[in-house]
C-alpha cells in the first residue's frame, strides 16, 4: 500500500473535479473576507465587490492581502484592481 508521501493528491479525481469546479477558488473568497473581518466589519458593498471577482482576480487579491493593514487598504486595492 502506499505512503501518504508517495501520492500526489493533485492528480486524484476528487481534487480535480473540486478544482475543475471553481470551489478552491470560492473558498479563498471566503477565507479572504473572513481574514479582513479581524481588521473591522466590511460594508456589505465591500463584501459584494469580492464575490464579483474574476477567479485571477482572487488569486491577485489574496497575494496583495498579506501586505494590507487595514479595511481601507482593501477598499484602495478594490479600486485600483478590482475592475475587469
Amino acid at each position: 500500500m502506499p505512503h501518504w508521501t508517495e501520492i500526489d493528491l493533485t492528480q486524484t479525481r476528487f481534487y480535480q473535479d473540486v478544482f475543475a469546479e471553481g470551489y478552491l477558488e470560492r473558498y479563498r473568497e471566503a477565507l479572504i473576507l473572513r481574514l479582513f473581518r479581524r481588521c473591522g466589519e466590511l460594508s456589505p458593498a465591500l463584501t459584494e465587490h469580492i464575490s464579483q471577482l474574476s477567479l485571477p482576480q482572487l488569486r491577485d487579491l489574496s497575494g496583495a492581502l498579506l501586505e494590507f493593514g487595514s479595511v481601507a487598504d482593501l477598499a484602495q486595492w478594490l479600486a485600483t484592481h478590482g475592475r475587469e
